[in-house]
């Protein structure tokens, strides 16, 4: 009886599938995929008539950056023939179509993750923007997606999700923001799942670069996870870190995007190591409890998908996030206090001064680009003046994270703050002086490195020391990413191999017999020993294969000498260093 019963509720669904009025229903086939992309089959709502338009995004929030023109990616047909796109819009008759839509990734960056990308019967990145558009600028329309798969492939998202069989999954969202706001990643599952608290985690990897699997990374999230949810009253029913890797010949990177239920981090490359890739995920995650998933302002709350804009306080969801990723860490003893203060240091080093409002409202500009990244890096040195003036304005009784979790419980996504008053606000909860707040967040302020570290208790020295190593003594060295030939390769100058070839450069593109990668580079780039090499080379119109070896020469080398000081023992700064 209950297998009859089933069995009328799978008929019940799949006959139902694409009968409601108000919704945009989906079909994608993942076995239907070609050199023009992925298959996709869209049914509009029937109660639209006539003449629309099938629109995709110009940006989506949290990217803070114009995505790639749909008009490159998109090939739409209906009734036989192409439809053209114009400014990322396509116009159609209201009736179902079918296009093709590529992979969004770009050959000298590499995978991102905000990209789609698909390796046929193994892996898919489906990140919606790049898939699915919407109709007459209407965001509010529910959609009910249809996945066909191979049987050895499992879905992770924080959609809704039903499965029928081994070979069909159906997802639901309530409108457009929430669907691009949760990425699919299909692969053959790597899966692993905890608890913390009243939050249920999920952990889901694929690539062909793995650094850790999915029992590692949880292993690994657990303990600062643990520390930081001691600072939220939020709890998250399911919470989905989705890890990707993929091997590139360019540099090594780690590019992750924060969602309410999930965050999707693309690397490439196992040299990136485990506080790259915790800190980014405990960043985004903190994104997903406190900033700026919770708490926003109206003009984030209400993100346009076309014109889009931002306000003017990235200082307070990147600078602020960035830092608390890093404390997290510190205090949950995954960093020493040398590893806390060295990237605090090169937050510093990457530093500029400048004005943090404006830049942040003018963010989609070309300029805005240029300093973007220096949210992070300038805005987290600001919060953690911010935090340690919290402290002390309150004899220790409240902290940064403090302050968040108040502003966690008074805003959410039906209650953004008000981004005139937000200000006077933080003043308010913080006990800091609006004008400190508005001096250092609308005009260019240097921020005093060094007396930021005397205030957390420290003094700094460079020192010059003399070393011996093995090099090849180049004058210059540098990396050659040869996409044409799909290989890494590196340039030599003023070395001894181009005294030994008389050659003013000489590229290396082999080292024992195996082709230059991110792994051994190193051997001629930064060798430990005198070992004798062979090395394929080419220098001029020649090519050929030659044996050498470093040299061991002296070297004057810099290193940052910490030391506490007075300040260190104080009460409250035993606070902040959770002593």
């Amino acid at each position: 009886m209950k297998y009859a019963k089933l069995i009328i509720v799978f008929l019940l669904i799949t006959l139902n599938l694409f009968a409601n009025n108000d919704t945009i229903n989906v079909l994608i086939d993942l076995n239907q995929v070609d050199s023009l992309g992925l298959k996709v089959n869209v049914y509009p709502p029937t109660d639209l008539k006539g003449n629309v338009t099938y629109k995709f995004p110009k940006s989506i929030p949290g990217i803070y950056e114009y995505l790639h023109n749909h008009n490159t990616m998109i090939r739409l047909h209906q009734n036989d023939k192409k439809i053209s796109c114009i400014d990322n819009s396509f116009l159609i008759q209201c009736d179902s179509f079918s296009y093709s839509a590529k992979s969004s990734v770009n050959i000298y960056t590499g995978v991102s993750a905000e990209d789609t990308y698909y390796f046929k019967d193994s892996i898919y990145i489906l990140n919606w923007h790049y898939l699915l558009g919407f109709f007459n600028n209407e965001t509010d329309i529910p959609f009910k997606i249809k996945i066909i798969k191979n049987d050895r492939l499992f879905g992770s998202s924080s959609l809704d999700k039903l499965t029928l069989n081994d070979t069909i999954d159906i997802y639901t969202a309530s409108n457009y923001k929430d669907l691009v706001h949760s990425p699919l990643l299909y692969c053959i599952p790597d899966t692993a799942s905890f608890q913390i608290g009243g939050s249920n985690f999920h952990v889901s990897c694929a690539g062909d670069d793995t650094l850790l699997n999915a029992q590692e990374i949880k292993n690994l999230l657990t303990v600062p996870l643990k520390e930081l949810l001691k600072h939220s009253d939020y709890k998250h029913d399911d919470y989905t870190f989705l890890y990707f890797s993929k091997y590139a010949i360019n540099a090594p990177g780690l590019r992750a995007l924060e969602h309410p239920n999930s965050t999707l981090v693309c690397y490439h490359s196992t040299l990136l190591d485990n506080n790259i890739l915790i800190g980014s995920s405990i960043h985004e995650y903190i994104h997903a409890i406190y900033a700026p998933l919770r708490i926003r302002s109206e003009i984030i709350n209400d993100f346009n998908f076309i014109n889009p804009t931002c306000d003017e306080f990235l200082w307070f969801y990147e600078g602020v996030t960035e830092y608390l990723s890093i404390k997290t860490l510190l205090d949950s003893k995954f960093f020493s206090n040398e590893d806390f203060i060295n990237e605090i240091k090169l937050s510093d080093e990457y530093s500029k001064d400048f004005n943090f409002s404006t830049t942040s409202q003018n963010t989609y500009s070309k300029k805005g680009q240029k300093l973007y990244d220096n949210f992070y890096t300038t805005g987290s040195l600001f919060a953690l003046q911010l935090d340690l003036e919290i402290i002390r304005k309150s004899d220790g009784k409240k902290n940064l994270f403090d302050i968040m979790n108040e502003l966690q419980n008074k805003y959410s996504s039906e209650q953004p703050f008000n981004s005139t008053t937000f200000l006077d606000e933080l003043s308010i909860v913080t006990g800091i002086d609006k004008s400190f707040l508005k001096t250092s967040t609308e005009k260019k302020i240097k921020i005093d490195f060094t007396k930021l570290v005397n205030d957390i208790g420290y003094s700094y020295a460079t020192v010059k020391y003399d070393t011996m190593v093995y090099s090849y003594s180049p004058k210059k060295t540098h990396n050659i990413v040869n996409f044409k030939k799909n290989k890494l390769e590196i340039g030599f100058f003023g070395s001894i191999l181009n005294k030994e070839l008389k050659a003013r450069k000489v590229i290396i593109s082999e080292i024992n017999g195996e082709p230059i990668n991110w792994f051994n580079r190193d051997f001629v780039t930064t060798p430990t020993s005198d070992n004798e090499l062979k090395l394929l080379v080419s220098f001029g119109d020649k090519e050929q294969i030659i044996t050498s070896k470093p040299s061991l020469i002296s070297r004057v080398r810099k290193k940052t000498v910490w030391t506490k000081n007075e300040n260190y023992n104080t009460d409250l700064l035993k606070l902040f260093w959770n002593e």
